[in-house]
């Protein structure tokens, strides 16, 4: 990964001009992309104990995201890999049997997949980040409306949404928060 000079002196816990020195010196490896300094990540000199914390932190991003899509395919990623639309779809799907589409957790529902969906497909963290929390909050008002549903199996559902849906969806959220701080916003 590609590391701006701001980012560089934070993984060395140095200033930008010192990293600007070290460039000059020649004891870190760097070239100019598009008239700005990069530096390869792989060739920071680390002291051991920052290189655990990055092999750690790396760790933590794969987890997140393993948790967030569920396995890998062995092709290409689709909609149906986002942990949280596949936990969605057959939600929504029993909410609508249960209440009819025009009722308000299963329009919620419907507009938070939309959302996942979007979201999934959007190229910057921040713009991902907007789908994914949006789609967060229809989630609750579906929950808030079946609360309210004096309906035989809402119950249920919304013991679903709570236990599962919800922390797809925020493990979807905690994924693109990390990338973005990880690689600069774009994922």
């Amino acid at each position: 990964m590609k590391l701006t000079l701001s980012q560089t002196a934070e993984q060395l816990g140095k200033t930008r001009r010192q990293i600007r020195y070290m460039i000059q010196q020649g004891s870190l490896e760097a070239h100019k992309d598009g008239g700005r300094w990069v530096v390869d990540s792989e060739a920071l000199p680390l002291d051991p104990p920052r290189r655990a914390a990055r092999a750690r932190r790396n760790d933590r991003l794969r987890e997140a995201a393993d948790h967030a899509l569920g396995p890998r395919p062995a092709t290409r990623w689709g909609l149906r890999d986002l942990k949280a639309i596949a936990v969605g779809v057959p939600l929504y799907q029993r909410c609508s049997d249960l209440l009819g589409e025009e009722a308000t957790p299963s329009q919620s529902l419907r507009a938070s997949l939309d959302l996942l969906a979007m979201g999934a497909h959007r190229y910057t963290a921040a713009d991902k980040r907007e789908s994914y929390r949006a789609a967060r909050d229809l989630v609750a008002r579906a929950a808030m409306a079946l609360l309210l549903t004096p309906t035989e199996g809402a119950e249920a559902l919304l013991e679903e949404i709570e236990r599962e849906l919800i922390p797809a969806i925020a493990g979807a959220l905690r994924r693109t928060e990390r990338r973005g701080r990880d690689n600069g916003a774009v994922v």
